[in-house]
């Protein structure tokens, strides 16, 4: 505890209304100070009030003498003399406003509300009659500051940028009973309005104030006297909920009446009048006030704040800028060197003092006091030293990073100022630290804002150029909303015309400068309020020039966006854009999601959900319904959880009536998040992902993401957040791709005779390529922080950045030498206390991050094509919050939590390739760090009390006078006893030349009282219960968020500290870890079978060198061709790793060959001639075996440890059953029975039912343990153990008869066999699970196996086939490949719509690539025998397969001869080829033709895939043509409302139309049928091609 307790004496003169007291104030014998530990139950302050007799010394600097004028016993005017000094005069205005009594009701009532003048501001008070005896009254006074008040005294500054729904107030009864009783009154309004007005969140803190009063009332006089009035305040600061650590502040006034006598000399009063009683702080200023930039700040708005303890005891404090100057180069010069030293590892109590007490915040108040001049000052001092004094580099560049991130003024202008002299070592830095200053600025005013008005003229790099609106637009804003009382008038008369003169300047732009408009955009993004919603509405909604450009009106909406749900018109705005359906799907999407970010209503719900039953967009609807289940699985939220509540009920029904369910999909339109959230200490994370997809590729259009943390029981704020534009990218990319050598290129496919075709003889309007734009775009606290664009004109000058990189590293130019400061957010709440004596509370964090490197291209050592790095790398992060009480101007009480992290490393990474025994290796080097110098984490905290005067002393006068016993600093401890220090991990290996240690020490901490708690705490933040969504990777990645969060806030006021460190050992150390390897792809002779083999070598490199082998290989068999895109497996695949350390000497000691082998073999029920077939009576199984070896030998086949496992994976009689009853095994079979298709069908309902049918889904495994080491036998029997444990209400036990019995663990052979059986059952969603074990059988049966919260996934989606790849079912399920289908009477489109129609006998386009360079064309027709026939354009080379029979085809290619080819051959072109299976296969062709069962195949890679077998073609389709399809088989687009679209892509009505309009007259006969109607192109009928 720290504090002080002082008597005194107050005189009444009361004259009518008016009252005039004079205060006798303590002298150093009625006070007492304290600081330190106490023992329970004690007061530090009992021994001196015992021993202190009432009388007092006369201390002329606290003496005062004020005048209070009261009406029915409330102040209403208060006098207070001109000469008192700023403190005291408070302390006056504190004394009145507590000494008032609502008089009129105290005889009446015996609860009632007051208004009052208080020193907080306009207070409702509470009153309560205790007791009441005769004339003897016991009253009470409850005020809740935060809640009470009005016209609130309170100075807050929050750089969090955080928002949160707890400070909005609701309709209580109570207010509702006002507005009732009292409809002309606008005070319920007044208190239902006003915190919904304010800009900031409610701070983590609560204080109250409570009143005691003896009254009596005298009879013959009818007046009131007050014999005892006690007043008691105080002040709550709970970040971190009720469990972690809290600070407290309380006051406490006693008034007792001495005796009454009559006036014999009245007081005499003069000076300055009040009407009211608030809190004057010392540094008052407005946004407008015209305040000298160049002077001096405070950090605080008190008295004690124009003071810092840089004087000494003897000296006057005066503003003596050089002392400041001088002393901050000595705090800068200590804290270097503890940053640069080397004892990272030294974990004493004088290295951790050290740590704390030169932290990086430590040099922040000197700078905070410095005015222009002193700054310019030291950084021209430190500019000049650079170069000649240790870590004069460093503390130039430290200093440049510290001054913008200072916060006061003159700081601000000294950065503006090298921004505009160029003196930052590179533009990117200059741009970097001016948008600092708006972040961290603490009193911001119209003059600054006008001084960053200059740099929007300034004609500096491309990234200041970029800064400069940035900053100002968000400085413009902050001003505003940094004086919250006065943000009306701010805004109106500051940001509003900020933006209508922007909003000139940006309707002045050419509509074709798109990154000139984005820059505007940017800017009323970060301008926020006046009145952008307002301005830029008609842009929104595409009522100017700028309809067609959706990415700006998807930034218009972004940007008006917050204005829009302050004033509650979200439902005006957006409702209107989501609901159209005619509307670009990106500004629906961005509408609906900053709807959801509003207060959507329910019937607002009902809406969306109705108009989704007929949705014609499917990344409109895809996006919502991803939406819905997001805040349906979400976490409870503080501001959504109406949002979260209604999504979840409408979702529900959602489901139930529509079939159609979200995909997650590749570049498809969705939205999910994962999140944590600690609620033992009120904070967490969020990670929320949006993708707007494309309806012309499948790469999307844009994705954003932002990173959200939640502090103090509900502060949201945004971390960081990006979005990038990459519009058209996925296109070139292919481009790209396609101009390697190993692909055909454009005029070898003769694209040309295709375009005739489709773009004149056929007029079918050409597909167009996305235009390419990129953009990033990032953000900080929902801010924008930098902004560049690209597109097809400036995209070269990317490349070139690229080029002269690569030119820069090949040279070996490239070194880099950054060191940077990262100030997080700062929060710093005032507000008075009842003594008229303000406190505090405050958060600050900052970290110094160095990073060092140099590269060279060739290390000299080696060969040339090695490359060498070395870095290095440093950071001190110091954070701390704390509770101070100002005690006049003198003192300050504090409390406060300090936190210290210290990172070193130093390393050389070699990359590169080399030729090792004739072959030639990638590789791959690190050094291990030395013992002197290893990678080193460090992180302690402690609470520290601490009592500061204003001058330069280790102890306070007036704490020596009354403790002498007490310290200065005290660091709250609960004895030596209860510090833990343990070793989590120390591992010292001479075998691996290494050492790693991890610890706690200097622990105080609950959970550190043994080792198990120690990692019981950590591993529970890997807990799947408070991870949203709840699945292991989630609870990984989070988990580790989750762990990074402790220890970033430490909720505790224990001290605490964790350490880890890593390096060489002391005895034969290693100094290099160097891997080199190689990989081989060898396809054999057979049809697809081939191996991939890895080997390398692994060297652990000292004065010994320990050699490891690894080899690795994948092997198949296939006897046929790979036919990529039907889901085809391999009969048989083996895989087989073995790792081997070599033997060497340690000294005398020899350390020998040990290997670790696997062998993996696994058979599939694959037959070699079918690739598509169903066996529904038949068992399909998998047998895999398996080995896993090793011991002191270099050849795996003399381990003499090993673990043999044999197993069998089957289909199930009861899953074949259960699937006679879905639906697509009626459609499947129906379709198999008709004559439309003559051999398997290659269908939707087919698909399903094979996948369904050869899912397996009972697994039975063997295990053989053989020789295994007793610890390995004992962590297997604790890890059964555990499971039976975890699976307990599912546990069921068989003993086998046995003669001996089961006797435990302790007599279990070294050779023994486990037998693990496990069956899925899919109706019941559940799995049964049996073990046996020697004569013991467990068993398991109707454990619930998982499923997703979200999507509709369940553990069957991951269960493996019998038949087909899960590779290939991946990129189906993700629509990176997909297909059509066209029978003799029905099309199923790529976008899964199916229609019928009538073939005819004229060639019909069922699919082609509509591009610029059209790369393939897919045509049928009905031939002669009324079968259909194929015609198929690979660029302009033509393939035609005819039936010439019911089983026979002729083949022609180019017009040629006529051929055809049996089963399992395969045609090649253009070498025309004809090789059967077994004969070897060409790796190089534009196509190739295959023959399997009744079926043709004609394959080019990366273009497309068609099945064809004389009764329906199967087009499978790759990724990059989507959008450019045309034909019958729709364009690929992922919209399946407008399928059936003609040649110049207008509706038409049926399939028989469809058929008519694709048709091609080859001949130019005029025979083919015509369309009866015509039609034209119209974005009307088309409305999604608006992309």
């Amino acid at each position: 505890m720290s504090g002080a307790s002082f008597k005194g004496l107050a005189k009444f003169q009361a004259l009518d209304e008016e009252v005039k007291i004079k205060l006798y104030p303590n002298g150093e014998r009625t006070s007492s100070f304290f600081n330190g530990k106490y023992e329970q139950g004690y007061s530090p302050f009992g021994e001196s009030e015992r021993r202190t007799e009432f009388e007092w010394e006369n201390d002329e600097s606290m003496e005062g003498t004020f005048s209070v004028n009261y009406v029915d016993g409330k102040v209403q005017e208060i006098t207070i003399p001109d000469e008192a000094p700023n403190f005291l005069k408070n302390v006056l205005r504190a004394f009145a406003s507590s000494f008032q009594i609502d008089l009129p009701n105290v005889e009446s009532e015996k609860f009632w509300y007051s208004k009052e003048n208080m020193m907080y501001g306009d207070c409702n008070v509470a009153y309560n009659v205790e007791n009441h005896q005769e004339n003897h009254y016991l009253l009470t006074k409850t005020i809740s500051h935060r809640a009470d008040c009005s016209n609130q005294q309170f100075k807050f500054v929050n750089s969090l940028g955080s928002q949160t729904c707890t400070e909005q107030k609701k309709i209580t009864p109570k207010l509702l009973n006002k507005m009732f009783s009292d409809p002309e009154s606008k005070d319920f309004l007044d208190d239902i309005e006003e915190k919904e007005n304010r800009f900031g969140p409610e701070e983590p803190l609560s204080s109250k104030s409570w009143f005691s009063i003896d009254l009596e009332k005298k009879d013959e006089e009818g007046l009131f006297t007050v014999n005892k009035f006690v007043t008691n305040g105080s002040v709550v600061v709970q970040p971190f909920r009720e469990d972690g650590v809290s600070h407290f502040s309380m006051v406490s006034r006693v008034l007792t009446l001495l005796n009454v006598t009559d006036i014999e000399e009245e007081f005499e009063v003069t000076g300055t009048t009040f009407e009211d009683l608030h809190y004057v702080w010392y540094q008052e200023q407005n946004w407008d006030s015209d305040v000298d930039l160049s002077e001096q700040e405070m950090f605080y708005n008190n008295e004690f704040a124009q003071f810092q303890s840089f004087y000494a005891m003897d000296a006057d404090i005066v503003d003596d800028q050089q002392t400041i100057q001088d002393l901050f180069y000595v705090a800068m010069q200590d804290f270097l060197e503890v940053y640069t030293a080397d004892n990272i590892n030294d974990k004493t109590k004088e290295n951790i003092n050290n740590l704390h007490k030169n932290g990086i915040l430590v040099l922040t108040p000197y700078l905070m006091k410095m005015n222009y001049d002193s700054l310019y000052n030291i950084k021209e001092r430190f500019v000049a030293e650079a170069e000649e004094v240790r870590n004069g580099d460093l503390a130039k560049n430290l200093f440049r990073e510290l001054v913008s991130a200072t916060g006061s003024n003159p700081s601000a202008l000294l950065v503006k100022e090298m921004v505009m002299k160029q003196e930052y070592e590179n533009d990117f830095t200059a741009a970097r630290e001016l948008l600092a200053i708006p972040f961290h600025i603490y009193r911001p005013t119209q003059k600054l804002v006008e001084e960053f008005k200059e740099l929007m003229e300034f004609d500096g790099g491309d990234f200041v150029k970029m800064a400069a609106p940035l900053a100002y637009s968000i400085l413009v804003r902050r001003t505003c909303e940094r004086f919250q009382d006065a943000d009306s008038d701010c805004e109106d008369q500051l940001i509003k015309p900020a933006v209508e003169e922007a909003f000139a300047e940006f309707e002045n732009v050419d509509i074709e400068d798109i990154k000139e408009l984005n820059k505007y955009m940017s800017m009323f993004t970060n301008f926020r309020w006046g009145g952008v919603h307002e301005i830029l509405k008609p842009i929104m909604f595409g009522e100017t020039d700028h309809k067609d450009l959706y990415s700006i009106r998807a930034k218009a909406i972004d940007a008006a966006a917050p204005g829009i749900i302050k004033n509650g018109l979200e439902e005006e705005y957006f409702l209107p854009l989501i609901m159209d359906e005619y509307e670009n799907h990106e500004v629906r999407i961005m509408a609906f999601n900053y709807l959801m970010m509003g207060h959507p209503s329910k019937t607002t719900f009902i809406k969306i959900v109705t108009a989704m039953y007929w949705e014609r967009d499917y990344e409109v609807f895809n996006y919502i319904y991803t939406s819905f289940e997001k805040f349906a699985t979400a976490q409870k939220q503080p501001c959504d959880q109406r949002t979260q509540e209604l999504a979840r009920y409408f979702l529900k029904y959602w489901k139930e009536h529509m079939w159609l369910r979200p995909k997650y999909t590749f570049g498809i339109s969705k939205t999910y998040s994962r999140s944590f959230k600690d609620e033992k200490f009120g904070y967490g994370a969020n990670f929320e992902y949006h993708t707007i997809g494309s309806h012309k590729a499948s790469s999307p259009i844009a994705v954003f993401s932002e990173i959200k943390g939640t502090q103090f029981q509900g502060h949201e704020m945004q971390i960081f957040g990006f979005y990038v534009r990459v519009q058209g990218l996925g296109a070139r990319v292919i481009k790209l791709f396609k101009d390697f050598d190993f692909f055909s290129k454009k005029e070898n496919l003769n694209t040309d005779a295709l375009k005739e075709i489709l773009f004149e003889q056929m007029n079918i309007k050409e597909k167009s390529d996305e235009p390419l734009k990129l953009e990033i775009v990032l953000q900080m606290k929902n801010d924008i922080i930098f902004q560049q664009y690209w597109d097809e004109e400036s995209v070269g000058s990317v490349s070139e950045f690229v080029k002269s990189s690569m030119e820069m590293v090949n040279e070996g130019h490239l070194s880099f030498n950054e060191d940077r400061v990262f100030n997080f957010p700062t929060l710093v709440f005032e507000m008075p206390t009842d003594i008229g004596m303000p406190v505090a509370y405050d958060v600050q964090a900052s970290l110094l991050g160095s990073l060092n490197g140099n590269f060279d291209p060739d290390d000299e050592e080696h060969e040339e094509n090695i490359h060498k790095i070395k870095y290095s790398t440093n950071f001190n992060f110091q954070s701390n919050n704390g509770l101070s009480f100002f005690y006049t101007d003198k003192l300050a009480f504090t409390i406060r939590q300090n936190r210290i992290y210290k990172h070193n490393f130093g390393h050389q990474i070699k990359f590169g390739a080399e030729t090792k025994d004739e072959e030639n290796r990638m590789v791959l080097a690190l050094d291990v760090p030395e013992q002197g110098k290893p990678f080193s984490l460090l992180m302690h905290s402690e609470t520290v009390l601490e009592i500061v005067s204003n001058k330069l002393t280790e102890m306070p006068a007036e704490l020596e006078s009354t403790c002498s016993s007490c310290q200065q600093r005290y660091v709250m401890t609960k004895g030596d006893s209860w510090k833990k220090h343990e070793h989590l991990l120390d591992l010292a290996s001479e075998e691996f030349g290494m050492q790693a240690k991890a610890s706690y020490f200097d622990c105080e901490a609950y959970f550190a009282s043994s080792t198990g708690n120690f990692l019981n705490k950590f591993s529970s933040y890997f807990a799947i219960e408070n991870k949203t969504p709840r699945d292991f990777y989630t609870a990984f990645t989070f988990g580790l968020i989750q762990l990074n969060s402790f220890f970033m806030y430490f909720p505790q006021a224990e001290s605490c500290g964790v350490a880890f460190e890593w390096s060489q050992s002391s005895y034969n150390p290693v100094s290099e870890m160097r891997l080199s390897f190689r990989g081989d792809m060898d396809e054999n002779n057979r049809g697809g079978g081939g191996q991939f083999k890895l080997k390398g070598d692994f060297e652990l490199i000292g004065d010994i060198v320990r050699e490891h082998n690894m080899f690795f290989k994948f092997e198949y068999e296939n006897d046929r061709p790979n036919v990529h895109t039907l889901r085809e497996v391999f009969p048989k695949q083996a895989f087989s790793m073995k790792l081997v350390r070599k033997q060497f000497d340690l000294g005398a000691f020899n350390v020998p060959d040990y290997s670790f082998c696997v062998d993996l073999t696994q058979k599939l029920s694959v037959e070699n001639d079918k690739y598509f077939f169903m066996d529904l009576n038949s068992e399909q199984k998998t047998l895999t075996d398996g080995a896993i070896s090793f011991g002191p030998n270099s050849n795996c086949d003399s381990n003499n440890h090993m673990v043999r496992i044999t197993g069998k994976s089957s289909t199930t009689e009861e899953a074949r059953n259960q699937l006679k009853s879905k639906w697509y095994y009626y459609s499947c079979m129906a379709q198999k029975k008709s004559k439309e298709y003559h051999n398997f069908p290659l269908t939707d309902p087919c698909f399903f039912t094979a996948d369904d049918l050869y899912t397996l889904r009972h697994f039975k495994f063997d295990v053989e343990t053989i020789n295994l080491p007793s610890w390995l036998e004992s962590v297997l029997y604790k890890a059964e153990t555990w499971g039976k444990y975890y699976l307990l209400p599912y546990w069921e036990m068989e003993l086998e008869s046995s003669p001996n019995g089961y006797t435990g663990y302790n007599n279990i052979k070294q050779e023994q066999k486990i037998e693990i059986d496990v069956v899925f059952h899919s109706q019941q969603k559940t799995v049964d699970m049996e073990v046996q074990r020697r004569n013991q059988k467990s068993m398991f049966k109707g454990m619930k196996y998982w499923e997703s919260e979200n999507n509709d996934v369940t553990v069957e989606d991951y269960l493996p086939s019998s038949s087909f790849s899960p590779a290939m079912a991946m990129l189906h399920n993700h629509d990176i490949l997909n297909y059509c289908t066209a029978s003799n009477k029905h099309i199923r489109t790529y976008d899964n719509v199916t229609y019928s129609y009538e073939m005819h006998d004229c060639w019909t386009l069922v699919s082609a690539h509509c591009a610029e360079d059209p790369e393939y064309a897919v045509f049928m027709k009905k031939d002669d025998n009324k079968q259909m026939a194929l015609m198929v354009f690979i660029g302009g080379h033509k393939v035609e397969i005819i039936p010439s029979s019911s089983s026979r085809y002729d083949i022609i290619v180019n017009e040629g001869d006529t051929f055809d080819i049996s089963k399992d051959e395969t045609y090649y072109f253009p070498s025309e080829n004809i090789v059967a299976n077994g004969d070897g296969a060409e790796k190089s062709y534009m196509f190739k033709i295959y023959k399997w069962e009744g079926t043709f195949t004609i394959d080019s890679f990366l273009r497309m895939t068609v099945h064809y077998d004389g009764s329906h073609v199967n087009i499978v389709a790759p990724p990059h043509v989507k959008g450019q399809q045309c034909g019958m088989c729709g364009d690929f687009n992922r919209d399946h409302r407008y399928e059936m679209l003609g040649p110049q892509e207008c509706q038409l009505r049926n399939g028989n139309e469809m058929a008519i309009a694709w048709s091609w007259d080859k001949e130019g006969s005029g025979e083919c049928p015509s369309v009866e109607h015509e039609c034209e192109f119209s974005e009307d009928n088309y409305y999604v091609k608006q992309t």
